[in-house]
């Protein structure tokens, strides 16, 4: 179904809601899912009653799994119909499913600050939940929508704490959520938060038929404050052992941040990557980073338009590795990870001081105590306490001492600016304990600020830059021997140019400090010297060079190769 734009999109393709390509596919999903939903239903409660959780008490137990021995018994034969139907339905059918529940919003008009959540709600069908000592998946998925509703609403609320573990769930723009499996579930957060997050994409429901093989959706889910504009979802590549039968993926979403005040001005959109990783290779993690890093420029190159500017992009999600063990070397060191900013990180293999964990320990969180949300922040923030709560990694040579950010597996990642894309700045970080023993692994929320979008294709005089990203010296082309600077992103240079391009540039990702005082005019024309320090990553120096920003400029100068003017290309530069 094709639905009308939200306002300000109305010059943009629309995005199609349904799963599904046509009408008779559907029909198809839904006439099969009534013969298999019965014996589903009675198989998922004769298993859960064999997994009982301490202090559980069932009454009538051998009575109920008796009735639901006969229902899986006379169900069963009905799934014999309704599989085949249920294979051939998925012929039409998309991998995601998009809802809008509003085509007009409010927007802050000088909106400062974003926020992103990603959390893992840990929401099977009831049989598998109970592995994980959790239980009534459907009532779980309806407090956790309460609490983000509840946060959403509370004007108080909408300024995060400057606490390192916040005990309520912060006012936030984007939630991305992992492992929402049960459609029941899915139901009840679309019910408690349409209102506030009225723009939803989904992979919902547990089984899938995809390259050939029943398996579970992917689970993941983006709430938006704002329209999306466009979605996919790509599935990665290979999953052995138990990883078969999940669908492990990234969705990626679009999104609509700023209308255009003006005609000429640029829309301002954002992107999204959510993911969960495999969970016991580490070899196949690495190939989905591998996969997870192309499917995104892909879908960025794909989306992109002309008149766009780029506000942020991010990946979120449980990456199944932290950034300390030595059992995850292959994974923390990989280099998409250079490409993106992680609040916690100090650098590979060592995260910041307050880093915390995100998983905590199942046995451990059935106790009475952690119900409440301030008690597990206490256990937390305490040293001795906290190891009884953490999940240790299950490989055991990496079975260590405590470390900031041990088993912290939930990311939000935010990439460093690159060609035609505003420079973000992370302003807050937090580990979230709202949802106490509603579920296994702990949210992680990320604000941040985007530079000047007014500013990103101005003509702009001699003066001084200080924003964050991508930058590049060039000659102009009318001849005039002055220099354009090209790019976004983080520079401390000072400058004179005539015009200011911020065209989209492949450029090296290399660091280099310019000498900022060296700007000035005679009869020529504009001239500039500098020093620049010069690496292959910021920080790492190659050599000093000392150079005249004016014959750079000059279709005369000798320089050693006539194809080498991005000598001077400066990028991730830090400031003065």
């Amino acid at each position: 179904m094709t639905v009308h734009q939200p306002h300000g999109l109305e010059d943009y393709p629309p995005l199609r809601q349904s799963a599904f390509t046509n009408f008779f596919a559907k029909a198809a999903f839904l006439i099969s899912w009534v013969f298999i939903a019965p014996a589903y239903s009675c198989a998922d409660v004769l298993i859960s009653l064999f997994r009982v959780i301490p202090p559980e008490i069932i009454s009538f137990r051998f009575a109920r799994i008796f009735l639901a021995i006969l229902g899986v018994t006379v169900t069963a034969p009905l799934v014999l119909i309704g599989l085949p139907i249920y294979i051939l339905s998925h012929l039409g059918r998309r991998a995601f499913t998009y809802r809008i529940y509003a085509e007009r919003i409010r927007r802050a008009p000088n909106k400062q600050e974003w926020t992103i959540v990603s959390c893992n709600m840990k929401l099977l069908p009831d049989a598998l939940a109970r592995k994980q000592y959790l239980r009534n998946t459907v009532e779980r998925a309806k407090q956790m929508a309460i609490y983000i509703a509840a946060s959403n609403t509370n004007v108080a609320l909408r300024t995060i704490s400057n606490d390192v573990v916040t005990s309520t769930f912060p006012f936030c723009d984007f939630v991305c959520m992992q492992e929402v499996y049960d459609q029941r579930a899915v139901d009840r957060i679309h019910f408690h938060l349409r209102q506030y997050f009225p723009f939803i994409i989904e992979d919902s429901g547990v089984l899938h038929y995809r390259h050939g093989r029943i398996v579970t959706g992917s689970g993941l889910m983006i709430l938006s404050k704002y329209p999306l504009m466009d979605a996919d979802f790509q599935q990665f590549p290979g999953a052995g052992g138990t990883e078969g039968c999940f669908c492990r993926g990234v969705l990626m979403a679009k999104v609509h941040l700023f209308k255009k005040i003006h005609p000429e001005e640029r829309r301002t959109v954002g992107y999204i990557f959510v993911t969960q990783l495999h969970s016991t290779d580490v070899n196949i993690r690495t190939e989905q980073l591998v996969h997870l890093d192309r499917v995104s420029h892909h879908f960025r190159e794909k989306t992109i338009q002309k008149h766009e500017i780029v506000g942020f992009q991010a990946i979120a999600g449980d990456l199944q590795f932290d950034n300390v063990s030595d059992c995850f070397r292959t994974n923390w060191s990989h280099d998409l990870l250079t490409r993106y900013e992680d609040p916690f990180r100090v650098e590979a293999g060592r995260d910041e001081p307050y880093s915390l964990t995100t998983r905590l320990n199942e046995k451990a969180l059935i106790q009475p105590a952690m119900k409440l949300s301030l008690n597990i922040k206490a256990v937390l923030l305490n040293p001795e306490q906290r190891l009884a709560f953490v999940k240790l990694i299950e490989d055991s040579e990496s079975k260590q001492a405590w470390a900031p950010g041990t088993n912290r597996t939930q990311y939000v990642l935010l990439q460093h600016a690159v060609g035609l894309q505003l420079p973000s700045r992370i302003t807050h970080a937090c580990f979230i304990t709202a949802f106490n023993n509603l579920t296994t692994c702990l949210p992680v929320a990320v604000s941040f600020t985007l530079g000047d979008r007014e500013n990103d294709n101005r003509s702009v005089s001699t003066g001084r830059m200080t924003r964050e990203g991508n930058w590049r010296l060039e000659p102009l082309d009318d001849g005039d021997r002055q220099l354009a600077l090209s790019g976004a992103g983080r520079s401390s240079v000072g400058f004179g140019l005539s015009r200011f391009n911020s065209e989209p540039r492949d450029l090296q990702r290399i660091g280099a400090i310019v000498g900022n005082n060296d700007v000035f005019h005679d009869d020529h024309g504009l001239q500039q010297l500098g020093t620049a320090q010069i690496g292959m990553k910021s920080g790492q120096a190659i050599h000093m060079q000392e150079f005249d920003l004016d014959k750079s400029s000059d279709e005369s100068s000798t320089s050693e190769s006539d194809d080498e003017e991005t000598d001077v290309t400066f990028v991730d530069m830090s400031d003065i």
